[in-house]
C-alpha cells in the first residue's frame, strides 16, 4: 500500500515502504506525519467561534412592530367576593370584590404609575433602583416560609437591559415603540 493510508486507532504496523503506522485519534492521515493536529485545531477554533458568536448581543430593531389586538389595555374586570385557597398551605382566605386589569400592565401605564408615585413620595430612586416602602408580611414560621421584613423593597432596576423605560433624573418615559408592550423587570 503506497500513498495515503487510512489510520484507525486499532491499526498498527508498517507500510510497504517500511514506514511505521502509529495509533492516532483521527480517521485519515498521510504516510509520515499525521494531520490530526490541524483538524483538531480547526474543529476547536470553529466551535470556539460559534460559542463566542452565540454570546454576542443580538441586534434589536430600533422600533418594534406594532400589533393591534383590539383589546383596550385600560379595561378592567370585576372579581366577585369569595374564598380561595392561598399559599403553600392552602389557607382558606375570604377576599372582598375587586377589579383587575384585563391585559398585562403596559410600559406606558407603568411609567405613569412611577411618575405619580415618585411625585407623591411613595417611591424613590436609590442606587439606580426604584424602591418603595412595603410594610412586610405576617410571618407564621412555617416550613419554607420566608420572613418579609418591612422596609424599602425593589420595584424596578433602572439599568436593566430588558427595561423599556428611560429615566432622565426627573421623570420616566417609554422607549419609542414599546408603549403598549407588557412591562417587564418588575419585582
Amino acid at each position: 500500500m503506497t500513498g495515503r493510508i487510512f489510520i484507525f486507532p486499532q491499526i498498527e504496523g508498517n507500510t510497504d515502504e517500511g514506514k511505521e503506522i502509529r495509533k492516532y485519534p483521527c480517521s485519515i492521515a498521510s504516510v509520515g506525519e499525521p494531520r490530526c493536529d490541524v483538524w483538531l485545531r480547526f474543529a476547536f477554533l470553529t466551535i470556539l467561534a460559534m460559542l463566542i458568536a452565540a454570546c454576542a448581543p443580538g441586534q434589536v430593531a430600533s422600533v418594534p412592530p406594532r400589533f393591534d389586538t383590539g383589546v383596550d389595555p385600560e379595561s378592567w374586570a370585576r372579581v366577585p367576593t369569595g374564598e380561595f385557597a392561598m399559599g403553600q398551605h392552602d389557607d382558606l382566605v375570604r377576599v372582598d370584590a375587586f377589579e383587575i386589569m384585563v391585559t398585562d400592565v403596559t410600559n406606558a401605564q407603568y411609567a405613569r404609575y412611577l411618575n405619580k408615585a415618585l411625585a407623591d413620595g411613595k417611591v424613590k430612586i436609590a442606587s439606580g433602583k426604584v424602591v418603595g416602602y412595603y410594610p412586610g408580611d405576617q410571618f407564621h414560621a412555617r416550613r419554607h416560609e420566608k420572613k418579609i421584613e418591612p422596609g424599602d423593597w425593589l420595584h424596578v432596576p433602572i439599568g436593566d437591559g430588558d427595561l423599556r423605560l428611560v429615566y432622565d433624573g426627573k421623570t420616566f418615559a417609554v422607549k419609542p415603540g414599546y408603549e403598549n408592550h407588557p412591562m417587564v423587570a418588575v419585582t
